[in-house]
């Protein structure tokens, strides 16, 4: 595994995190 793709992986992780969370807000 390189290292570029486990940032790459973390980004995504991050990402969907802040997708999560904005969708709780528009629900909110």
């Amino acid at each position: 595994i390189l290292i570029s793709d486990v940032y790459k992986t973390s980004m995504f992780m991050k990402i969907e995190e802040i997708q999560r969370k904005n969708e709780k807000i528009v629900i909110l």
